[in-house]
């Protein structure tokens, strides 16, 4: 196991690799408003609940893939809503991260008691191999431990039975969009850092981003600067739909939780030109008097804003109405809940 590079600790106090010897420890690489490592952390967090009093000391390392996953209070925000009790580094140089040679959100590394790595997982699924892992190591540590069985599947979409498909990639807003680059496809194209009048095509692709309206372009998202008329368009398929969303642009605002010109940053929601069906609105979604679909964008973070039981194709379109909303990242969920007997083994 790697040295752990200095830096800021949540959650109690701070930990040298040497300090964490003589005990089993599960380091979790994950980041906050990543749509993978969301359906991860509940199995990250029950093992942490599960093992702790066994002998498990539980890591998690937060490094981050935008800028306000730098901003300590809204990751201190993320950890409280997730209810994670164990210790989190912040790894905002990425120090850790390149210590690890790690790839991808989120990935876990179980070490053992003399201190070397004795397995790794990368991405989603594999929760009862991990666990089976970290009950080997366990006993290898006390073979007197009677443990406990399994845990089983914690959400729906892992269960024995469920159905997955293959959905639209995930698209980035910003010009600089990682590896698969930035999915505007609007003709005026990107014009980095300035406002533009964008025009709405008419004709579009899907598993494109369109918009239409004032817009600013950065290398990370897209941000409305205009007063009204702002959408964005994505024709997608899949069983669910994910945005990353920010109140604001500027890290002063995301910092002290300020925005200007505004109390409520809002985003209407539409699906094939019409508002939500009630039994399609993720949690996220809030319905108006009028029946509109509105998300609340209170802080920077992922914001699930279509569930459905079934694979689902069709034009989203995000309206702001409120300027300074920031869009990063569009995600789509594979796998739907099953409908066979109830049983919840995992996959």
């Amino acid at each position: 196991m790697p040295e752990l590079a200095e830096g800021e600790w949540l959650n109690g106090a701070s930990y040298t690799s040497r300090q964490l010897r003589d005990q089993v420890i599960l380091i979790d690489f994950w980041e906050y408003s990543c749509v993978n490592c969301l359906h991860t952390l509940p199995y990250v967090v029950n093992w942490d609940r599960t093992y702790r009093p066994f002998g498990l000391f539980v890591c998690g390392i937060h490094t981050p893939e935008f800028k306000f996953g730098r901003i300590k209070n809204q990751v201190m925000a993320a950890v409280e809503s997730f209810e994670i009790e164990y210790p989190i580094l912040l790894d905002n140089d990425y120090e850790n991260w390149d210590r690890f040679a790690t790839r991808a959100w989120p990935t876990k590394y179980l070490i053992d008691h003399r201190g070397y790595i004795r397995y790794q997982r990368q991405g989603e699924g594999g929760y009862q191999e991990t666990e089976r892992a970290i009950q080997k190591l366990l006993l290898d540590l006390n073979p007197n431990l009677s443990l406990p069985p399994l845990s089983r599947a914690l959400r729906p979409e892992d269960e024995a039975g469920a159905v997955c498909y293959k959905v639209t990639p995930e698209l980035h807003a910003g010009f600089d969009g990682g590896i698969f680059g930035g999915a505007l496809a609007n003709p005026e194209g990107y014009l980095p850092h300035s406002s533009v009048a964008y025009s709405l095509p008419l004709e579009r692709n899907p598993g494109l981003i369109y918009v239409g309206g004032f817009w600013k372009a950065h290398k990370e998202m897209m941000t409305f600067v205009g007063q009204d008329g702002g959408r964005m368009v994505v024709g997608f398929e899949a069983a669910g739909v994910n945005v990353v969303m920010s109140p604001s642009a500027d890290e002063v605002d995301l910092h002290l939780n300020i925005w200007p010109e505004h109390d409520e940053p809002l985003v209407e929601v539409m699906l094939n030109d019409r508002p939500l069906d009630r039994a399609l609105a993720g949690p996220d979604i809030v319905f108006d008097e009028s029946g509109r679909s509105l998300v609340f964008v209170r802080r920077p973070r992922m914001y699930k804003i279509i569930s459905g039981d079934y694979l689902l194709s069709g034009e989203i379109e995000l309206r702001p109405l409120t300027r300074g909303i920031s869009i990063y990242t569009f995600s789509f969920e594979t796998c739907v809940r099953t409908r066979s007997t109830g049983s919840n083994d995992m996959v």
